[in-house]
């Protein structure tokens, strides 16, 4: 992890999972959430100063993604492992091994187009990408909370994966939306994105002006 106040990546990759930060000897503290998606959140590291009461201090985040709508729940797990990190790669494989987990996560992503508050009017395109520590299994666009039709899924978007390292390619979607069918004035669009194991994401609402 860089310095605190030094530019850092968007997002660490972290295929098996977990992160851990330790000393020269490769002790310290290390993290495993079961079905994370493979990324770290942005961290930092402060040398601060040494002792039983120093300042010194280290973060990072495992990087997860959900969707709370009227009575929603999210219960999952988080591990823990104090001391050699190698003892804890093994206890997490071991876990693993025996973890019985269902998914918790709700797919990620983000609508590129329309912007907020852009005017709109015949075929509007309505684009943007979506990924799920598992897999997506539909996009669905509503307006006005009513379903305005699927969007095609599985656009290629490899402009992702600067900013999510390893991301796969074909996580954009598009939509044609029919302007004609509502009525000239301020609207609300939404994005809804289903994975394999049911869980949804609704993605922030774009206000949008049509002008036909």
């Amino acid at each position: 992890m860089p310095q605190i106040g030094a530019a850092s990546p968007t997002k660490l990759y972290s295929p098996e999972r977990w992160g851990a930060f330790v000393n020269d000897q490769d002790i310290g503290l290390t993290v495993f959430i079961p079905a994370q998606y493979p990324y770290v959140g942005a961290g930092f590291s402060f040398a601060g100063t040494t002792g039983p009461k120093g300042s010194g201090t280290d973060y990072f985040a495992p990087f997860t993604s959900f969707t709370f709508g009227p009575n929603s729940l999210l219960e999952g797990d988080i591990f823990l492992f104090a001391g050699d990190y190698k003892d804890a790669r093994r206890a997490i494989y071991d876990i693993k091994s025996t973890l019985s987990t269902g998914d918790v996560f709700t797919p990620f992503g983000y609508v590129d187009a329309p912007q907020p508050g852009a005017q709109i009017s015949g075929a509007a395109d309505i684009a943007g990408w979506a990924f799920d520590d598992a897999a997506v299994s539909e996009v669905d666009v509503f307006m006005d909370g009513a379903a305005a039709g699927k969007a095609t899924y599985g656009v290629s978007r490899p402009d992702v994966a600067t900013v999510f390292p390893h991301a796969p390619v074909n996580v954009g979607f598009d939509f044609s939306l029919d302007t004609t069918l509502y009525p000239i004035g301020l609207h609300v669009l939404t994005v809804k994105v289903l994975d394999v194991h049911g869980n949804v994401a609704s993605f922030p609402d774009v206000a949008v002006n049509i002008a036909n």
